[in-house]
């Protein structure tokens, strides 16, 4: 007795089996997880470019008014080697620039400019020439020389 030829059994898979999902939910942690580390590297890096470009500016800006200033005061006071200095400009006015916890700061009467993050020391090299040192916080430094008009 013949029996009736069965169909060959065809095997269909549908779906993925849990081992498949589970690997591929592994890979995609791992590549979240670079990337995501890779996008706070990335802020932290362009946070402190923008923290050193804001200090370098500041120094840039500190060094041309105490260029300017040094350059058209009347009188000049700068005992030795010294984180301060007094002017006497054209005007009568009096400025001072001083180093202070929160940064370098120049005052000129009741007005106050405070340049944050940034060192000062100043020296008098000859008769009529300062000489200076602008420092940041990451330790950056900005140098400069001065001719004064008068001693």
């Amino acid at each position: 007795m013949t029996h009736a030829s069965r169909a060959p059994m065809t095997t269909r898979k549908r779906g993925y089996a849990l081992i498949e999902v589970c690997i591929a939910g592994a890979l995609l942690a791992i590549a979240l997880s670079v990337g995501l580390r890779l996008v706070f590297l990335t802020d932290k890096a362009i946070g402190q470019e923008e923290r050193a470009g804001v200090q370098a500016a500041g120094a840039l800006a500190l060094a041309a008014q105490l260029r300017d200033d040094l350059q058209v005061a009347t009188a000049v006071a700068l005992p030795g080697q010294s984180v301060a200095i007094r002017l006497t400009l054209p005007d009568g006015a009096a400025v001072r620039y001083e180093r202070t916890e929160r940064g370098a700061m120049r005052r000129e009467g009741a007005q106050e400019t405070l340049f944050p993050g940034l060192g000062l020391h100043l020296s008098r090299t000859e008769d009529r020439v300062i000489e200076g040192r602008i420092t940041s916080a990451e330790g950056s430094e900005l140098s400069l020389v001065v001719h004064t008009r008068n001693q």
